[in-house]
């Protein structure tokens, strides 16, 4: 989370925007050889470079840049089998082939990024091994699971692999209850596309992206989403830089202080029963329960007022969200 909101920001934010819709079409044709160039390389790639893959999208290519590590925790109950469990995530996620074409499904698992005439694209590993990508953790007490989450999330990626782990953690003071640890690197995919393709290998009868076809986009909407992009890391950068009133400034990022909290797994279930008997999304329930939590802590911790805005990232799954592995802000 980062800070409280201030309305000093806010006229800045429409200038600038205004001034950006007013100039658009000369800021079009100022770029329009950035979008040829870049079209050119992803048809002239597979050419002079068959060892790279497809070229990552604007908001992947932002992540590359940065060190964002996502953590993904699932439980598990009964006796934990890794081999059966490894075998299952291989066959029916990381290797999973589609049946008419026999490509892999997602691709990106096999894959790292790498930078080729100034952009990123995927590069496939030079031979992959799933073992490489799996670790097995086995802890004594329970409560040593938030740090050893915290190590594991820490641990650099190893280069000219594809930047994702599974840890299979095994508890012997519970003997019955174990945990699935996935982390990635952000520029692979959101959370909401890499966690629904890791549960797709839960039934690996009936997967769900066996016969998902891609929606066709024209080169004339892909230049309005690269400035529609623009438009939201402008505001992003609005939200980031511009100082805050109040205890909860946004510069605190900056730092190398952070504070993480971890909670029991809510039931979708009862998530959405409530959305339909409120008449409202799913999102909206689950940025409910957050705001409410974080009222509920302002005022434990002894504040006199909580803030009327709190900006912060929220990684709520947004429509027509592809089933590939993307990131879509």
């Amino acid at each position: 989370m980062l800070g409280e909101g201030s309305i000093l920001c806010f006229p800045c934010a429409v200038v600038f925007q205004l001034f950006l819709g007013l100039t658009f079409f000369f800021l079009l044709c100022l770029t329009w050889p950035i979008f040829v160039y870049r079209y050119l390389l992803s048809v002239l790639a597979p050419c002079f470079r068959p060892d790279l893959g497809r070229m990552l999208c604007l908001q992947s290519s932002f992540f590359a840049r940065t060190k964002i590590t996502v953590g993904i925790r699932f439980g598990l109950s009964g006796k934990l089998n890794v081999p059966h469990l490894v075998d299952q995530l291989s066959e029916g996620c990381i290797l999973l082939k589609d049946k008419e074409s026999g490509d892999f499904v997602f691709p990106e698992f096999q894959q790292y990024f790498t930078t080729w005439l100034g952009y990123y694209f995927f590069r496939n590993e030079e031979k992959f091994e799933m073992s490489k990508h799996v670790k097995h953790l086995v802890l004594e007490k329970d409560h040593n699971l938030e740090e050893e989450f915290t190590k594991v999330l820490n641990t650099p990626f190893l280069p000219s692999l594809s930047p994702w782990e599974f840890t299979f953690v095994e508890t012997q003071e519970t003997a019955n209850r174990h945990y699935i640890w996935f982390k990635f690197h952000h520029a692979l995919g959101d959370g909401y596309s890499v966690s629904n393709a890791i549960m797709g290998a839960a039934d690996s009868k009936v997967n769900k992206f066996q016969h998902t076809a891609e929606e066709p986009v024209s080169c004339w909407l892909q230049v309005l989403r690269g400035f529609n992009f623009f438009f939201t890391y402008f505001r992003v950068l609005n939200n980031l830089v511009i100082p805050n009133s109040g205890p909860w400034d946004s510069r605190d990022l900056t730092s190398d202080r952070y504070e993480e909290t971890f909670i029991d797994p809510i039931p979708f279930g009862s998530i959405k029963d409530l959305s339909q008997k409120f008449g409202v999304s799913v999102s909206t329930i689950l940025i409910s329960i957050v705001s409410g939590a974080m009222r509920r802590k302002f005022l434990e911790e002894g504040a006199s007022e909580p803030p009327n805005g709190i900006r912060g990232s929220t990684p709520i799954h947004l429509p027509h969200h592809s089933n590939k592995l993307t990131n879509k802000l």
